[in-house]
């Protein structure tokens, strides 16, 4: 695990993904060029209006800004694409474990 913010990368956003299709190749080809995008510190596909939520982690807005025209608004089949950005952290990330 590492510290965003003690690495220079403490604006953080969530960024909600919609496919415009949804096969099998093209999920597979959607999902492999998210691992090529440095800023992307967890993606998940979810359940729900959108196909996938990822973590963005960059030094601030206009970083933030370079990253999304430059490598996630040119992601392949991709409709719809929302940023929320992250005000506070109230509980970092933790294993669950049964007690």
């Amino acid at each position: 695990m590492v510290n965003e913010k003690a690495v220079g990368k403490g604006f953080q956003a969530l960024v909600f993904i919609s496919l415009a299709q949804a096969t099998n190749e093209k999920i597979g080809e959607f999902e492999r060029a998210l691992v090529n995008i440095p800023a992307i510190t967890s993606a998940h596909r979810i359940f729900g209006e959108q196909d996938y939520v990822l973590r963005v982690a960059t030094t601030d807005l206009s970083d933030y800004q370079q990253v999304y025209d430059t490598q996630l608004s040119t992601l392949p089949y991709i409709r719809k694409i929302e940023t929320t950005l992250l005000m506070k952290e109230i509980v970092p990330f933790r294993l669950c474990l049964d007690q």
